[in-house]
């Protein structure tokens, strides 16, 4: 076969993971393993049990209990995913771009706007890639509502509401309940998606003022139904319900609402509407 003819051999991306929980296994492990040339060869968590064990189920050749001395003694890492509970996602991904790896850090970025603003500073003095892993803005469908608005088809877009409301969906890991590991409940959970995509798709507009509340009605007792598992209320000491409004410079407004749990089905859905045209989704 010409030299025309052959397939160019591509080098493999080498990825390790930071933090061998249940989004680790469940979304990034298959995820870069969907990709055609990148190679999962490392991974860690603080419990030395989870790491061994999630090294042995994937078989994945690495397994470290300090992502500092992961990310120093293997040079041949490209990238990381880093899967920690958001108070600590600072950390591990600093390093990881010290270190020369391009990122993909689990949503939200941070539990403090101190801790992302310090990762995005480690990224563009380092030159390497931060990605948060806010994927709707890859869904086709949202693709196609930006590039609809970038046209001019909605008009002004004045007005909308981000929606992300459960009946019953209490996550019940301490990683999610407690402020010390996440930083707060649903707003940084499914909030987060949500509120993205739908900025994301109006071009990200400059915020001018915002007002919001957050309550805690569920979580905190210990009679809830929640398909999703049982959790300890006593250790529970996040909000399980938020809104907000925010005002942008452009003149547009949104509502933000969000709950793990709610006595209302079907609450609604997320839109914006402008003096041309709207849309749901």
């Amino acid at each position: 076969m010409s030299a025309r003819g052959r397939k160019a051999k591509v080098r493999k991306i080498k990825v390790g993971i930071i933090g061998a929980g249940g989004i680790a296994a469940g979304k990034h492990l298959p995820g870069h393993r969907g990709v055609e040339g990148v190679e999962v060869i490392a991974v860690c968590d603080i419990v030395k049990d989870k790491a061994k064990a999630f090294a042995e189920k994937h078989d994945i050749p690495y397994w470290f209990t300090d992502y500092r001395k992961m990310l120093e003694e293997m040079d041949e890492l490209d990238a990381v995913s880093v899967c920690t509970p958001n108070n600590y996602h600072a950390g591990p991904t600093i390093a990881a771009l010290e270190t020369g790896k391009h990122v993909i850090c689990e949503k939200p970025m941070a539990g403090s706007v101190k801790d992302a603003m310090a990762m995005l500073e480690a990224a563009q003095r380092t030159g390497r890639i931060l990605q948060i892993g806010l994927q709707s803005r890859f869904n086709k469908h949202m693709m196609t509502l930006r590039r609809l608005r970038e046209e001019g088809f909605f008009g002004e877009v004045y007005y909308g509401r981000a929606m992300a409301f459960r009946r019953r969906g209490i996550p019940a890991s301490p990683s999610f309940i407690t402020k010390k590991m996440a930083g707060g409940g649903p707003l940084m959970d499914i909030g987060v998606h949500v509120l993205d995509v739908f900025l994301w798709i109006l071009g990200y507009p400059k915020p001018i003022k915002a007002f919001g509340k957050v309550d805690t009605k569920f979580g905190n007792r210990p009679n809830v139904v929640n398909p999703w598992g049982k959790w300890d209320p006593k250790q529970f000491n996040v909000e399980d319900f938020g809104m907000g409004v925010i005002l942008f410079e452009n003149g547009l407004t949104v509502t933000l609402e969000t709950a793990w749990a709610s006595h209302v089905e079907g609450s609604g859905t997320t839109f914006f509407i402008g003096d041309k045209a709207g849309a749901t989704f």
